[in-house]
């Protein structure tokens, strides 16, 4: 099929407003009606002590559990930050102190953050949704409109673009859509680039990029950089070579630009990286260790039919059929529905010989291959899958619009269309013999399914202490596959009056505007099922996020800021305080859930005690004080109760440290593994100042043991201010996260912070009282900002140099 670019300037105005119009009506309960979907109704019922004023346990969507445990309390922490004038903030609450400005799951460099200033977290995270749902939108609409797609088919698979499936059940956790969101943009400004060579285009593409980078993570970075590679290297130019050295110049360049415009965050992110793969750090994304069998892979080729139908494999408050075969429920994503979709595929065969749409081809192609069929799963998820649903809507778009306009397409289009039909049949009759059978066989059904989950309650890290809702699961799936499904069955309905609409058409019992229109109400229909059933809406009022709670009240008393511990009961004990809600409550938990973590006394001690056990000692040293459990008996001596209430106890850990200290022995060691063999002893109690060979004071052989008295007269997030006497000369030891970029000054003069311990901050202090002050001040920040404002600058002053009248661009 012969298709040649022939870039539109029709006026969008309309479809901007009908795209503003469908995002309105979907988002509506959230923006306008006092709704959430955060997923609070399970915080509040599942977990412990919150759920003590709930009956029963339930959830609307507990697959974006992390939507409370990771993307909301960053939002908290950011806020904090930004009230404090900090960009550069660290993270008291969590690990013993964390660098929070570097991890970049916590979308913390997104531009639209700014609105943390005015609007509180829940507000914020539903508006960052839309903006970047609508700029996605907004975005594929510009690039379409390049390609030469007519207004309806643009507004068609920007809309499917724009509420695609991975987005949605994505949407609480901000990264991707706020870094794929530019995508479309920075293509375009790349391939309006290759088809005028004026190099404003150049600089909007990088600019574009750098945004994308901003808004994302690590991952979804490597993702839009793929995409960039390919359409860079593989798209045909008018002006520009078509050689390969040629287009690896273009390449390099815009991507050291959209770099250096992001340093603020590649600099702290790369060191946070550093330190967590070379410095005894943890990664601890449950995909990266998953196991994608074989059989697995094999089972994910037919799951594919969810990007017709994503409804088709279950919602979100049933058992999903993707179990089967995807590590991850929710990445396993990226449907832009029915039509858009079979436009999609059939346009990856007829177009392939296009050297305007190859690029995209293979980015389809490649999109699916890479996780499924390589390796690269445990780097790449299925979250990959965004770059099909990106490239499937340019391909659509112009296939779609070929049928429509061209009559040797529509006939060609004939035989795919009849094995549609076909295929389409068969679904419909593989699911009507299914929800057949599940009605004659519904006893027997549930009595079986509610078995086989009793005996995996263990598995879930939920399912403990909430049995009823884990076997009320097993109900709504068998319902769900019953002719009394909505959900299920009006997607399928839509597909069938798609089908019927396209038979129409082919007999010219339809015109070309009532074709496209019919098509665009079904897709718009079918994305808006999806995206509401998925989408939770909770009522903050009846579950409000993270609410007051006397145990939390009671951590929140302690003036000496010291760290807890949950300790679930593992057979029928619920979760208790999710990690990261710390940073709500501003408490100091010694875990923490990120994806990178420096080396720290809770990372070392999950890979050396198991996890149902209590190592007292051990996180005694990194002043855990309190033991907080739903255990119904504690029997160890080190335990001592101070306060019950909600069916939870705070105990006291008797063999604690206090959260600064004097040691005035010291050992010298090879290694941080020696280090870390030291901790294990039984018989260390922390008076001992442990070094590595590489990172040790001089003469702390010499000290004497000496009486001291500390006082810590201020403690703010990036800033301690600490009173301490000592008669003789020792090594003041910090119980707080080792970890470049923090600077001490001793009486004004900086001194230098060693790594003892393993994972703790020393400090020289000589005899006498010293005022100790702790500042979070990481020179990789300044250099990163220092980078970023320099090529800011420089970008606009190139700018202000293309756009001098007269110039010759």
């Amino acid at each position: 099929m012969d298709y040649e670019i022939s870039p539109q300037q029709y006026r969008i105005r309309w479809l901007i407003a009908v795209l503003a119009i469908i995002l309105g009506i979907t988002f509506f309960p959230y923006i306008f009606g006092g709704r959430t979907f955060l997923p609070s109704d399970m915080i509040d019922t599942m977990t412990a002590p919150l759920n003590s004023g709930y009956v029963l346990p339930q959830t609307q969507n507990h697959y974006i559990f992390d939507a409370l445990t990771q993307t909301y309390p960053y939002k908290t922490q950011t806020k904090e930050a930004f009230e404090h004038g900090k960009l550069a903030y660290w993270n008291p609450h969590i690990l013993a102190g964390y660098p929070e400005y570097a991890e970049t799951m916590a979308n913390n460099y997104d531009i639209f953050n700014i609105l943390l200033l005015w609007l509180n977290p829940q507000d914020v995270i539903h508006w960052e949704t839309v903006i970047e749902l609508f700029i996605a939108g907004f975005g594929m609409i510009l690039l379409l409109r390049f390609f030469g797609v007519m207004p309806l088919v643009n507004l068609l698979f920007a809309t499917a673009y724009m509420l695609n499936s991975l987005f949605i059940v994505l949407a609480s956790n901000r990264w991707l859509i706020a870094s794929f969101c530019w995508m479309p943009l920075v293509i375009l400004m790349i391939l309006r680039y290759f088809n005028s060579y004026r190099k404003e285009n150049f600089l909007y593409a990088s600019v574009f990029l750098a945004l994308a980078f901003l808004g994302g993570n690590f991952q979804t970075s490597l993702f839009v950089a793929f995409v960039v590679t390919i359409i860079t290297l593989c798209y045909p130019s008018k002006f520009t070579e078509n050689k390969l050295l040629s287009r690896i110049g273009i390449l390099s360049t815009v991507g050291l630009i959209a770099f250096a415009l992001s340093a603020v965050m590649w600099l702290p992110t790369l060191e946070l990286l550093f330190q967590t793969l070379f410095r005894d750090g943890s990664l601890n994304s449950p995909n990266t260790y998953s196991d994608y069998s074989l059989i697995q892979r094999l089972l994910s080729l037919p799951l594919l039919i969810c990007f017709f139908f994503p409804a088709l494999t279950g919602n979100a408050e049933t058992f999903n059929l993707k179990k089967f075969a995807a590590p991850d429920i929710v990445n396993f994503n990226g449907a832009i529905c029915f039509i858009p979709t079979l436009f999609a595929l059939w346009g990856c065969w007829v177009l392939w010989k296009n050297r305007y749409i190859r690029p995209f081809i293979i980015l389809s192609i490649l999109a699916f291959l890479l996780p499924i069929a390589t390796p690269l799963f445990n780097i790449l998820y299925h979250r990959f899958f965004i770059i099909a649903s990106f490239s499937f809507c340019v391909i659509g778009s112009i296939s779609f619009q070929s049928f429509i306009q061209n009559e040797n397409v529509r006939i060609s289009f004939i035989g795919f269309f009849k094995w549609t039909k076909i295929l389409f049949g068969a679904l419909i009759a593989i699911l009507i013999s299914s929800c057949i059978f599940i009605s004659l066989n519904y006893e027997w059904l549930y009595s079986k399914f509610t078995a086989y989950v009793s005996q995996r309650l263990g598995e879930s890290f939920v399912g403990i202490g909430n049995a009823s809702w884990m076997q009320g699961r097993a109900e709504k799936t068998l319902r769900y596959y019953t002719f009394l499904s909505p959900t299920l069955w009006l997607p399928i309905l839509i597909g069938a009056i798609s089908i019927l609409a396209l038979t129409y058409y082919l007999k010219d019992k339809l015109s070309k505007k009532n074709i496209q229109l019919i098509v665009f109400c079904m897709t718009s229909i079918e994305l808006f099922i999806f995206a509401r059933s998925w989408l939770p809406s909770i009522d903050p009022q009846q579950f409000p996020i993270y609410p007051n709670n006397p145990v939390a009240s009671y951590l929140q008393k302690d003036t000496t800021e010291s760290r807890y511990a949950p300790w679930s009961d593992g057979s029928t004990g619920a979760y208790i305080f999710p990690e990261n809600s710390s940073n709500v409550y501003k408490i100091n938990d010694i875990h923490g859930y990120e994806s990178c973590s420096n080396r720290a006394l809770i990372v070392f001690y999950k890979k050396h005690v198991f996890t149902d056990s209590l190592d007292l000692r051990l996180l005694g040293l990194a002043n855990v004080k309190y033991v907080v459990t739903n255990r119904h008996q504690v029997t160890t001596p080190n335990l001592r109760s101070l306060y019950s209430a909600d069916k939870t106890t705070i105990y006291e850990n008797l063999l604690c440290k206090p959260r600064a200290y004097f040691a005035y022995k010291s050992k010298i060691v090879e290694s941080a593994g020696a280090a870390g063999s030291e901790l294990l002893r039984p018989d260390f109690d922390g008076s001992e100042a442990v070094f590595t060979k590489d990172d040790v004071p001089s003469d702390i052989s010499k000290y004497a043991e000496g009486k001291n008295m500390i006082h810590f007269d201020r403690s703010d997030n990036e800033e301690l201010s600490i009173n301490a006497q000592t008669d003789s000369r020792g090594i003041f030891i910090l119980t707080d996260t080792y970890y470049p970029g923090w600077k001490c000054y001793v009486n004004g003069i900086q001194k230098q912070i060693y790594c003892v311990n393993y994972c703790m901050r020393g400090v020289v202090l000589d005899v006498g009282t010293s005022r100790v002050v702790f500042r979070f001040e990481p020179d990789i920040f300044k250099a990163g900002m220092g980078i970023s404002i320099v090529t800011a600058l420089l970008c606009f002053g190139w700018f202000l140099r293309l756009k001098i009248p007269g110039r010759k661009k």
